[in-house]
């Protein structure tokens, strides 16, 4: 000790450790460069591996350093909300009291994509959040710019601000597989970086996932701070960066850590579990099952915790056993962390729930429904607790149509307020996923638009003829209902006749209210219960979705311009079904549904018709069914494929065109193009006709919350305008069946996502903006093998590229000659390409039927190098 306390006091030392922690049992502690500040430098590298249990290490370091060595112990920052559920305790609940009365205006700041995080808000009010476009970034209360933060990936989790004495910090995760530790100066106007963690070199034992932090960090109450991956590990870390232990989950981590007052931690995992764990080691107190996945943030509520699952139901377990207390069975998978309302004396008041039924919910400690209130849309955003101006609580969530709602202590509407972009494009990306924070003054919350949005606490009261504003909420009327949903997923008016492009598919929602509740209940396909019927008459599939909720038509041509079409669903609901998980087997009350719908096709616009070459397809978005977002949502708004027009051929009232599709990145210049890592490769088949086009691709692969799927049938319905672009609007169709992955196909088929049919039908919409690439000169190909597979054996064929040097994705895909469709197979993982690029191979499945005759397309990126036409022969 007289030693050490010597050491610190005489030099000054820099510190750095790094704890390798799978269980508990070896640990690692690097302690270099001392620096003597008597002008020679001796840098003194010592390394033991001890193997001892972490605890010892810790009270050895402990007796060792006992005289300041390190610094305080950090401390959650005392702003409004400096995490994401605003407490160690993630009660969601305001711990200041608000300023009501603001006269202050909303404002809205723009990022690059989306939104899927939660701000925070240190004691400055400053406010931080990052975004999909990979940055972080630092807002002012009057939302001007105070700084910006560059990470290597998107940013979907939020942040949280520390404090050690008077200086401030902001830890940052990031998809890019690592934390980010900021030292903030200037009241939070400046900062310089202190050090970063890289989850790379902590891999899960199983070597599972991928590296993004999902999961919120958190500081617990010793200054340690915590983070989840994607990768299935569970993170703790020390101060300055050194990790302390992992917890290695069954898989990925997306919710946040909860504290008790012992300072045990609790967290939920997608592994279908729920536990507790030892804050200094990491060890599993208890577990609990779960008949879902499990993302939502545990919320104290004091000797419950409470729980949310993607099996439909929230939980309250027993903090000390994990027993479960009370669970509540909703509408929906529920995706949102709970809120606990508690009074001056701690004492359990309300408990506060969303889920994606539509529905906020409202308990009593024991599990008692106080009320519920309807939104008429998805819910994924947490409720978060503020005050009027009597002292009652006030519950703000955002919800799936763009608006933050503000619900009384009765279960009233207070306010609700539309956030949606003007822009044509961004008004269909709309969804609230992310949670509000409150401020001083106002509501904090993001979007899928890319917006972040503030809306002072008076504003929507003091402004009620502002017509993104609404004070008063709808009647809901018994009986069943049937109405048309955008490419966005947002549910239209009733009685409205929207108007739609000529290259559409179109999405229904069936709805049944019984004693002012919405019901459950699903369209009956069993045995031709329900038919249904457009006229004037034109060729069409449907599907339902697995909660029969939803009717996804799909024409076979284009609508007619012009025309007014009427949809005729007549037939049966199927309601009182078994229960099993997220998912409602058979039926026993098969109520009667009878509806038409009325829609017009926008007429034939006297434009020139414009050349359809390359596109960049962006912002993609899949509502519906609501589990896609939950599961993937800011996966699907980073996707960038760039889509060539290969060949067209005149045919019968339009042509027939023949795509490819690669991944994109943009460069440091801005320019979108191919990326060398892909992990996109598909070819679509096409029909045009004017500017209107569909694009169809099977079995393109996917994925979906890191898991890859092959979707059987891939749609892109499009118009495009003056300018080459695809219009505002645009609607994309895919129907899959259950994922091959051991771990994820049954999930899936437990989740209930998939419909009577075994198929899982997903609408949605995208960005496609014409772009031009540069042309790459010199380039040939010679044809090396052909063979073809047989029963037993695989094929392949090979091809040289000649002058690849400059090619970052090279690539081959295949025609029918006699149809003249692409020929449908998974290109992207039967492409081999050599090392220096110059050899591509693709192999053909054994048992793969072949034409006599097809074309083999050589692509390098975009361009078309060769194209060979092969006999059978």
């Amino acid at each position: 000790k007289l030693l050490i306390t010597c050491i610190v006091s005489s030099f000054s030392t820099h510190f750095k450790s790094s704890c390798d922690a799978y269980g508990n049992q070896v640990t690692r502690f690097m302690l270099k460069n001392l620096i003597f500040p008597i002008g020679v430098i001796v840098k003194s590298f010592i390394c033991a591996r001890l193997a001892v249990s972490q605890k010892l290490l810790i009270t050895l370091f402990a007796s060792l350093m006992t005289v300041g060595a390190l610094a305080e112990n950090l401390k959650l920052n005392q702003g409004p909300w400096p995490s994401f559920r605003g407490d160690m305790k993630n009660r969601g609940m305001a711990n200041f009291e608000p300023q009501l009365v603001t006269g202050r205006q909303p404002w809205s700041f723009k990022t690059g994509k989306g939104i899927f995080s939660t701000p925070v808000i240190d004691d400055q009010d400053n406010v931080y959040v990052g975004s999909a476009d990979t940055w972080f970034y630092s807002l002012d209360k009057e939302g001007a710019v105070n700084w910006r933060f560059k990470t290597g990936e998107i940013i979907d989790s939020a942040a949280v601000i520390t404090n050690d004495g008077s200086d401030r910090f902001i830890t940052i995760p990031s998809g890019d597989g690592r934390l980010y530790h900021l030292q903030l100066f200037d009241q939070g106007k400046s900062w310089k970086q202190l050090w970063s963690f890289n989850s790379f070199d902590y891999p899960h034992p199983a070597g599972k996932g991928y590296n993004w932090f999902e999961g919120n960090v958190t500081v617990g109450p010793k200054g340690n701070l915590y983070a989840g991956s994607t990768n299935w590990n569970f993170y703790s870390l020390d101060r300055n960066g050194a990790l302390r232990w992992i917890f290695p989950a069954g898989n990925m981590n997306w919710s946040a850590a909860t504290f008790d007052d012992e300072g045990d931690l609790y967290i939920s995992s997608l592994d279908f579990r729920i536990r507790k764990l030892d804050s200094e080691t990491g060890e599993v107190l208890w577990s609990q099952f779960a008949w879902g996945f499990n993302v939502g943030t545990i919320a104290m509520a004091g000797d419950a915790v409470i729980a949310t699952s993607f099996d439909n139901h929230i939980y309250a377990l027993s903090k000390e056993t994990g027993k479960v207390l009370w669970k509540f069975r909703t509408g929906g998978h529920v995706y949102g962390s709970a809120a606990v309302s508690v009074s001056a004396d701690n004492e359990v008041e309300t408990i506060y729930a969303t889920s994606t039924d539509g529905y906020l919910y409202a308990f009593d400690a024991s599990g008692n429904e106080k009320w519920r209130f309807y939104t008429d849309t998805v819910i994924r955003s947490s409720p978060v607790i503020g005050q009027d101006e009597s002292g009652n609580n006030i519950v703000y969530f955002g919800a799936g149509n763009g608006r933050l709602y503000a619900v009384n202590h009765k279960g009233q509407l207070h306010w609700s307020f539309n956030t949606t972009a003007t822009d044509g494009h961004l008004s269909l990306r709309n969804d609230l996923n992310a949670s509000p924070a409150l401020g001083r003054d106002g509501v904090y919350i993001a979007g899928e638009h890319g917006y972040l949005w503030f809306v002072p606490y008076d504003y929507p009261r003091s402004n009620p003829n502002d017509p993104r504003v609404e004070v008063k909420d709808s009647q809901r009327v018994d009986g069943t209902s049937l109405r048309f949903l955008n490419a966005g997923g947002d549910i239209l008016p009733a009685g409205a006749v929207p108007e739609f492009s000529p290259a559409s598919a179109l999405t229904l929602r069936a709805d049944m209210f019984t004693d002012g509740k919405k019901a459950s209940a699903g369209i009956n396909t069993w045995f031709w219960q329900t038919k249904v019927t457009i006229k004037p008459e034109i060729e069409f599939d449907w599907a339902i979705s697995h909660a029969g909720d939803n009717i996804y038509i799909t024409p076979k041509t284009f609508w007619t311009p012009g025309q007014e079409y009427k949809i005729f669903v007549d037939g049966r609901l199927i309601q009182g079904g078994v229960k099993l998980g997220n998912a409602e087997v058979g039926g026993s009350r098969f109520p009667l549904i009878k509806h038409d719908l009325t829609f017009t096709v926008t007429d034939a616009e006297d434009q020139e018709v414009q050349d359809l070459d390359v596109l960049k397809l962006s912002r993609l978005a899949i509502p519906q069914p609501s589990m896609l977002p939950s599961l993937n949502q800011i996966g699907f708004d980073s996707y960038q494929w760039l889509l060539k027009v290969v060949d067209e051929q005149p045919v019968t009232n339009g042509s027939r065109l023949a795509c490819w599709v690669i991944g994109a990145r943009i460069n440091e210049a801005g320019q979108t193009v191919p990326f060398a890592d892909t992990e996109f490769k598909f070819a679509l088949n096409g029909f045009r006709q004017g500017n209107n086009f569909v694009l169809t691709g099977n079995n393109v692969p996917f994925e979906v919350g890191g898991v890859a799927m092959t979707v059987k049938n891939l749609s892109f319905f499009g118009q495009l305008d003056q300018d080459g672009n695809v219009k505002p609007g645009a609607a994309l169709y895919g129907l899959t069946g259950l994922p091959a992955d051991r771990v994820y196909g049954p999930a899936v088929a437990a989740l209930g996502l998939i419909n009577n049919n075994g198929k899982l039908p997903m609408s949605g919409t995208y960005i496609g903006e014409a772009v031009s690439l540069e042309a790459k000169k010199g380039l040939s190909s010679k044809l090396i093998e052909v063979q073809r597979s047989g029963r037993l054996k695989a094929g392949k064929i090979q091809v040289a590229l000649i002058g690849a040097k400059s090619v970052e994705v090279p690539s081959i895909f295949l025609r029918n000659q006699e149809t003249g469709e692409v020929i449908p197979m998974d290109y992207m993982r039967n492409l081999m390409v050599s090392r220096d690029g110059s050899v591509v191979t693709l192999t053909l499945p054994r048992g793969m039927r072949l034409p006599e005759l097809m074309d083999v397309f050589v692509m390098a990126d975009l361009e078309l190098v060769s194209k060979y036409s092969i006999k059978k022969d």
